[in-house]
């Protein structure tokens, strides 16, 4: 069986660029207050505005581009989707609905894949959020 791969994204604080990779939280004793980092892989260690830390979904679309909650997708038949985390896992909702229910968990082998082979990445909800409006 092989591993899933363990990968987040965030917006680094100073460029507002997103970097991926290895997420940790730490509380530094100086200033008592949380602060969240990711490491792409040992090279380097950017710290990152918390509401933009997403991790990866272990699906692709069909374009070949890894999926992060936080994404907004499009489906073939123009739905347009948006990816989140619920209680134990990642689900979709459909936008034009404006309710995060009815969810569609990812979990269901059906459902992830239609994403998979019905669904492109359009962009997420911090670098376009009219798309979810």
């Amino acid at each position: 069986m092989k591993a899933k791969e363990i990968l987040f994204r965030g917006k680094v604080i100073n460029t507002k660029e997103w970097i991926y990779g290895y997420y940790s939280s730490f509380i530094p004793p100086a200033s008592g207050k949380i602060v969240h980092y990711i490491s792409d892989y040992g090279y380097r260690t950017v710290e990152v505005f918390p509401e933009t830390v997403c991790q990866f979904i272990w699906l692709i679309d069909k374009t070949g581009r890894k999926i992060f909650e936080g994404d907004v997708l499009k489906g073939h038949e123009g739905s347009i989707y948006r990816v989140w985390r619920e209680k134990g896992g990642f689900s979709i909702s459909d936008i034009e609905l404006n309710d995060p229910f009815p969810s569609y968990p990812l979990c269901d082998k059906q459902i992830a894949s239609y994403v998979e082979a019905g669904c492109e990445v359009i962009g997420n909800i911090y670098d376009n959020p009219e798309l979810i409006k």
